[in-house]
């Protein structure tokens, strides 16, 4: 899941070579003519090399979402998005996250707000 590069050494600054994977499966349904609910999970795995100096990073995540969104054309140039989603992550320590966007948009601009918080433990 996603592009990661490798890095040449340079000097005295290691490079390093990354190998990564992973995979996340969700489903969603709509619950209103409007209105969404939806439930993932994932887990990304990896491990950097140093090139030059001995250095290995192993790194694991796994990754529960649960997210709903709501979408209603208000007539013809204009639409309202609401956005919220949670989630619960596991790496070297437990971490939360809960955000919303709330999106207004007509046909010639899009004016959008996002806001979020994370707890780490």
């Amino acid at each position: 899941m996603g592009d990661f590069l490798n890095h040449a050494s340079q000097g005295v600054r290691d490079g390093f070579d990354y190998n990564g994977g992973g995979y996340s499966v969700g489903t969603d349904r709509r619950i209103m003519p409007h209105a969404i609910l939806g439930l993932g999970f994932g887990d990304l795995y990896g491990k950097m090399r140093g090139r030059s100096f001995a250095g290995d990073i192993d790194q694991q995540t796994r990754i529960g979402m649960l997210y709903g969104g709501w979408y209603r054309n208000l007539n013809k140039n204009n639409a309202v998005r609401v956005n919220v989603n949670s989630s619960l992550q596991l790496n070297a320590r437990w971490r939360t996250y809960a955000g919303y966007e709330f999106e207004g948009r007509n046909k010639a601009t899009a004016h959008r707000f996002n806001a979020g918080v994370s707890y780490a433990y």
